[in-house]
């Protein structure tokens, strides 16, 4: 259940590569519910990276009604991501209430204000897959990830935090649905 109604965490551990290219603008999906749907928009929520003429900017991608063909797009102005490039880096993005957090190895770097609240303004629920390490066929992450984990239903961080340098626990400590944590 991907659809965001609540107050919501995504974080993950991310090496990205600097070797992108630079001339025209392309993106590289990390995690989201981002698909187009045989010809008819169904995005929901994407964070990916922005890359244009060498620049890397992590950005957060969002719909807040993703069932229709409005293309209602919004997104902050991004993340500048090119100091953190080929080291592992932790990523973090919060949202309370109206407010979206994004925190690089927990400095906050951007704060952007929702149009709405939650309640009203909910992400998700397309009828499109989670997808992690790039979205629909093409646009994948250049680079790795670990230790990846959603928090639907509460904002983790606010305010700068120090990451976690351990393991968030057994597979199974998080899991409820049919998979082996061996």
């Amino acid at each position: 259940d991907w659809h965001f109604d609540a107050d919501f965490t995504v974080d993950f551990w991310l090496y990205h590569f600097s070797n992108y290219g630079t001339g025209n603008f392309c993106r590289e999906g990390i995690i989201g519910q981002w698909f187009d749907a045989g010809g008819s928009e169904q995005e929901s929520w994407m964070i990916g990276f922005g890359l244009n003429n060498g620049d890397s900017k992590l950005y957060v991608w969002y719909n807040e009604n993703p069932t229709t063909d409005s293309h209602d797009l919004q997104d902050f102005d991004g993340v500048e991501f090119s100091d953190y490039d080929d080291k592992w880096t932790h990523v973090a993005v919060s949202r309370s209430g109206a407010s979206l957090y994004a925190f690089l190895d927990g400095v906050l770097k951007e704060t952007h204000t929702m149009r709405e609240t939650i309640g009203t303004g909910a992400l998700g629920d397309a009828a499109t897959p989670l997808t992690i390490g790039g979205y629909r066929d093409y646009f994948k992450l250049k680079g790795y990830l670990d230790e990846i984990r959603v928090s639907k239903g509460v904002a983790r961080w606010t305010e700068a935090f120090t990451p976690a340098t351990e393991a968030y626990g057994p597979l199974s400590n998080f899991l409820s649905w049919g998979v082996d944590a061996d």
